[in-house]
């Protein structure tokens, strides 16, 4: 590797600017993009130029309307500049540590950041583990590439991190394969269906329509080469000037620069890559790549459109109680907050937060003795079921029912003066009930089964389950 003297004569002698630093020592460098398959470029593609065709236009037009009223008769359609961490949806710098998974880690910060464009969704945390690990790709940190990686979120999605914490996929000490690499693991993801992102759509970008597509839809994902000298990036915009090449990288790409002619990029090193942020925006996990740099437009970009949230099964709390009518619900997307909102008759009252109640699915309400009763599963990964009472003022303190756990939450009616119970765990429908001081212990149904939660009611004196 050349040393830093000699990358800083190199940069000057060329005329370039970026700035070369030491990097910290011991930390992993490590790669793994690959070329994509012609046939899916080939297919994404025909994607982008009939999205081009029929959607484009219209996907933000207010914002394609303010850069076009912006920008002078001649002009390109593209501004200048533009960078998408002003969106305010890219989330924060990820590190893939040793191990060949920037592929992987560049499509999850894709799609995380389309679903806060698209859905409103804000931090939503992926699974770089299951993607990489859990995925076509199998339990290996050697590399992948961009096409196949997005083919892989159309079919199965991206679960949460909480799901499969990328740590998680590594020994306890780090064990190392031949190259050098983290031996990875993968693991059982109980509840990747519930929690699990789609996209609809991917379509690949060449030339001036990368600009466009930044500017106006969402980030893109690319690869390229990396030579000995990017490791000493400190800021500016990187151009090679000396060292040999160490093999490929995919990385984020959020914006562009006409004016330095360069690309705006999010890397998957830590926050440590490229030294403290700076005001032109590099540093603290970012970087500039002038453009044609490094062997970067051998492969078009690729974006996402269409993010599918998961469709796990929501409940909505709907009972009448004391002269009003009330409801409860969870907010949306990945907020996980239960809210309460009611009306006399015409009109519902503005809601609020029942404090300290989360799911991950939604409450489920019944009237029991004098009390609105709620029951609900816990937020992200905690199966437990949960419930409280509301008197018409105050919910008391929220508490379990001992011993049960669902995926989806429990369907709950009064019978017979007991608050039933019945939800789904294991495929399997279970039950319980309560005599307003204790649960009754569980019960399973013989020979029922369902991958989704049942609905009860009380229908001429028999309680119905379907």
């Amino acid at each position: 590797m050349p040393e830093l003297e000699a990358i800083q004569a190199a940069i000057s002698k060329a005329g370039h600017t970026w700035t070369a630093i030491d990097p910290p020592q011991g930390r992993p460098y490590s790669l793994g993009w690959e070329p994509s398959p012609q046939p899916l470029i080939d297919r994404s593609t025909v994607m982008a130029d009939q999205l081009k065709v029929l959607r484009l236009p219209a996907l933000l037009p207010h914002v394609a309307g303010d850069l076009a009223a912006a920008m002078p008769l001649g002009a390109p359609p593209h501004p200048l500049e533009f960078d998408g961490r002003t969106r305010g949806v890219v989330g924060a710098v990820t590190d893939q540590e040793n191990c060949g998974s920037c592929v992987s880690f560049a499509t999850a910060g894709l799609v995380s950041t389309k679903a806060g464009i698209e859905l409103g969704t804000r931090d939503l945390d992926l699974s770089e583990a299951d993607q990489h690990f859990n995925s076509a790709h199998g339990a290996s940190c050697g590399g992948w590439n961009n096409a196949s990686s997005l083919a892989e979120v159309q079919v199965r999605g991206i679960s949460l991190e909480f799901d499969f914490a990328y740590d998680s996929a590594f020994d306890n000490p780090t064990q190392f394969g031949g190259d050098g690499l983290n031996i990875a693991h993968s693991r059982p993801e109980p509840l990747r269906n519930v929690n699990a992102y789609k996209v609809s759509g991917v379509q690949s970008w060449t030339g001036d329509d990368r600009k466009y597509y930044l500017s106006t839809v969402g980030p893109l994902i690319c690869g390229f080469q990396v030579f000995e000298d990017f490791d000493h990036y400190g800021g500016g915009v990187y151009r090679h000037v000396s060292g040999d090449i160490r093999g490929g990288h995919a990385v984020l790409v959020v914006g562009y620069s006409d004016t330095d002619r360069s690309w705006i990029c999010r890397k998957s090193w830590g926050d440590w890559f490229g030294g403290p942020g700076r005001p032109d925006g590099t540093g603290a996990g970012y970087f500039k790549l002038g453009y044609g740099e490094c062997n970067i437009d051998n492969e078009p970009m690729f974006g996402c459109t269409g993010v599918i949230p998961p469709k796990a099964t929501v409940h909505v709390g709907l009972a009448e109680f004391n002269g009003r009518l009330y409801a409860g619900w969870k907010g949306i997307h990945s907020d996980e907050r239960l809210f309460l909102g009611s009306t006399p008759a015409t009109a519902w009252d503005g809601g609020g937060q029942t404090d300290g109640m989360w799911s991950s699915v939604g409450p489920s309400f019944a009237v029991f003795g004098d009390r609105l009763f709620s029951a609900w599963k816990g937020m992200n990964g905690d199966q437990r079921l949960w419930w409280s009472c509301f008197d018409g003022q105050t919910w008391t303190p929220q508490q379990m029912i001992p011993g049960v756990a669902s995926s989806v939450g429990p369907a709950v009616a009064v019978f017979q003066n007991r608050l039933y119970a019945m939800w789904n765990n294991d495929q399997g429908l279970w039950w319980s009930s309560f005599d307003g001081h204790a649960w009754a212990p569980q019960q399973v149904i013989g020979g029922m089964a369902s991958s989704h939660g049942p609905s009860i009611a009380v229908f001429q004196e028999h309680l119905y389950a379907a």
